[in-house]
C-alpha cells in the first residue's frame, strides 16, 4: 500500500515538497541565527555596572593631572642628571687658524692652534655638591607630588562614586513609592466606587503622585549631575554608566589614633618636608658663594704655531676668591634663610590641617554609623506601624489620612537609612583616603 501510494505521486510533486522543506529549514536556521545575534548584540549593550575599584582604574588612565606630574617627574630626573656636569671633568676640541695682513713682512700668517682642553672643577665653595642633593631633593618630591595627586583623585572619584549611589538609591526610593502611593490610589477608587471611602480622600494621594513626581524630576537631575561628574572623572559616555556599591559596612569607625599616626607620613606632608631639605641645600650653597673656587685646566695641542710649537701640553690651577660684591652674597644668604624658616612653618601647618581633616571625617563616619542604626530602627517601627494601619484601614478603625501619614513616614525612615548607610561607606573610604 505504502509503494502504490508513493508511486502514485508525481516526481513534480516530490521535488517541490523538498525544496519547500529545505527551504524551511534554512528558514529555521537563518531565524536561530538572528535571534542570537540580537540578543548577544543586546548584551554587549548593556553595561556591566562599574565598582569603586574600576572607576578608579578607568580614572588613573584617563587622568591628565597624573600625566603632566609624571612628566614633571621625568624633567626633575634630567635636571639631576645635568646637576652632575658640576663635578665631572668637562673635555672639548678647540681648533684655530689665524690670517692676517703681512705687509712688512713682520708677522706669519695662516697659523693654526689644534687642542683638546680640559677642565676639572676642584673646589666651588660645596655649590656644586649642594646643587647636586637639591636636584635629588626636588626628584623626591615630584615623586611624592605623584601620590598626593593621585589619593586627591581618589578622594574626588569617591565622592562622586557615592554622589551617584545617593542618586540611585532616592531614585529608587521614588519609583518604590509610586508603587506605594498607586496601588492605594487603586484601592481607594474602588472603595469610592462602592461608597465607602470619600472622594477628597482618593484626591489626597493624587496630590501626593504629583508632589512625588516633582521629587522624581529633582532625582533625575541629582543623578545626571553625578553622572556627569563621574563620567569626567573616568572618561566614560554618561549614558553607559551605572554603578554597584560592593563594599562592606564597617563594623565601627575604628581606633582614632591609629589614622592620626598614619597621616603624619602621608605624600603631601613628605613633600613639604623635601622643600625644606631642597631649600637647606640652596642656603648651603649661598653660603658657598663667600667661599673661593678652585679650577684645574689642562690642554694637549694636535697642532702648535709660534715660538712654542714644541710645546704639546699645558696645565693651569687657579683660585678666584670673592671679596666685595655690595652685599649681594649676603641678602641672597638672608633671602635662603627667610625661605628656609618658610617652609618649615608650612610643615606645621600642613600637620595640624591633616590632622583635623582626619578628626572631621572620623566624626563622620562615628556619627554616620549612629545615625544609621537609629534610622534603622525607625524604618523597622515605621514598616510595622504602616502594615498595622493597612489592617485597621480595612476594618475601619482608621482613615484614610492615618494611612497616608504612616505610609510617607515609613517611605521617609527608608530614604534616610538608605542615605545614613551610603554616608557610611563613603565616611569610610575617604577617612582611608585622607590617613594614606
Amino acid at each position: 500500500m505504502t509503494n502504490s501510494a508513493a508511486d502514485a505521486v508525481p516526481d513534480s510533486t516530490l521535488n517541490l515538497l523538498l525544496c519547500n522543506m529545505k527551504d524551511y529549514k534554512i528558514f529555521l536556521c537563518s531565524s536561530a541565527v538572528c535571534v542570537f545575534a540580537a540578543v548577544f548584540v543586546a548584551a554587549q549593550e548593556i553595561p556591566a555596572p562599574l565598582t569603586l575599584r574600576r572607576c578608579m582604574s578607568l580614572a588613573e588612565a584617563n587622568s591628565s593631572e597624573l600625566k603632566i606630574q609624571s612628566e614633571k617627574l621625568k624633567q626633575a630626573g634630567y635636571a639631576y642628571a645635568q646637576a652632575w656636569s658640576g663635578v665631572w671633568p668637562a673635555a672639548g676640541y678647540e681648533y684655530a687658524k689665524l690670517y692676517r695682513d703681512t705687509a712688512g713682512g713682520a708677522y706669519q700668517t695662516g697659523l693654526s692652534d689644534s687642542k683638546f682642553t680640559f677642565r676639572q672643577p676642584i673646589f666651588y665653595g660645596f655649590r656644586n655638591t649642594s646643587a647636586i642633593s637639591y636636584a635629588k631633593a626636588l626628584v623626591r618630591k615630584e615623586e611624592l607630588q605623584y601620590k598626593t595627586l593621585h589619593r586627591n583623585l581618589e578622594a574626588v572619584l569617591t565622592s562622586a562614586f557615592y554622589d551617584l549611589a545617593l542618586a540611585d538609591a532616592d531614585m529608587a526610593n521614588v519609583k518604590n513609592s509610586f508603587k506605594l502611593l498607586n496601588e492605594r490610589l487603586g484601592e481607594l477608587k474602588d472603595r469610592v466606587r462602592l461608597g465607602k471611602s470619600r472622594r477628597s480622600e482618593a484626591l489626597a494621594v493624587e496630590s501626593q503622585l504629583a508632589t512625588l513626581e516633582a521629587n522624581e524630576q529633582k532625582s533625575y537631575y541629582d543623578r545626571s549631575k553625578a553622572v556627569e561628574a563621574l563620567a569626567f572623572l573616568t572618561g566614560l559616555s554618561p549614558d553607559s554608566i551605572a554603578i554597584i556599591d560592593d563594599a562592606p559596612l564597617p563594623p565601627g569607625p575604628g581606633d582614632l589614633r591609629k589614622y592620626i599616626e598614619a597621616v603624619r607620613d602621608r605624600s603631601d606632608i613628605e613633600a613639604a618636608r623635601q622643600d625644606i631639605v631642597a631649600q637647606s641645600y640652596r642656603l648651603k650653597a649661598a653660603k658657598g658663594a663667600f667661599l673661593p673656587t678652585v679650577n684645574l685646566d689642562g690642554s694637549f695641542y694636535h697642532i702648535r704655531s709660534g715660538s712654542m710649537a714644541d710645546s704639546r701640553w699645558e696645565t693651569l690651577l687657579s683660585v678666584e676668591l670673592p671679596l666685595f660684591q655690595g652685599g649681594a652674597r649676603r641678602s641672597v644668604v638672608k633671602q635662603e634663610a627667610s625661605r628656609l624658616m618658610q617652609f618649615e612653618e608650612s610643615v606645621l601647618f600642613l600637620e595640624r590641617r591633616t590632622e583635623t581633616e582626619v578628626r572631621g571625617y572620623y566624626r563622620l563616619l562615628d556619627s554616620s554609623l549612629k545615625q544609621a542604626a537609629a534610622y534603622g530602627k525607625a524604618y523597622d517601627k515605621a514598616g510595622e506601624s504602616y502594615r498595622i494601619q493597612i489592617k485597621d484601614y480595612r476594618y475601619g478603625l482608621v482613615n484614610n489620612l492615618d494611612v497616608i501619614q504612616a505610609m510617607t513616614g515609613m517611605l521617609e525612615a527608608k530614604k534616610n537609612l538608605d542615605r545614613a548607610l551610603i554616608e557610611v561607606k563613603s565616611a569610610k573610604a575617604l577617612l582611608d583616603i585622607t590617613a594614606e
